[in-house]
């Protein structure tokens, strides 16, 4: 099983791994720029519900955690992939 403080430091890493502010300014369509920010506010504010979670109930919002990096992470990669393209 892992630890809260294990886990939240790798999901934090994942992100910075991206250098998705960085990343995210140089996307040229801005309604493709501003859903991603939203989608990488919500994970942060996932991060952030489970680090502040009683040991007891963080698992259960790991999922949560887990599904919004899904979501980000899958746009995230399209979005550079339409970028590397020119579209």
């Amino acid at each position: 099983m892992t630890t809260r403080d294990d886990y939240l430091k790798k999901m934090h890493a994942a992100l910075e791994h991206l250098q998705v502010k960085a990343s995210l300014a140089k996307l040229a369509a801005r309604d493709v720029r501003e859903a991603l920010l939203k989608e990488y506010d919500s994970v942060q504010a996932q991060l952030e519900q489970a680090g502040a979670a009683a040991e007891g109930r963080w698992e259960a919002l790991k999922s949560g955690c887990d599904a919004a990096w899904h979501s980000f992470k899958a746009k995230y990669d399209e979005a550079m992939a339409r970028q590397r393209k020119g579209g």
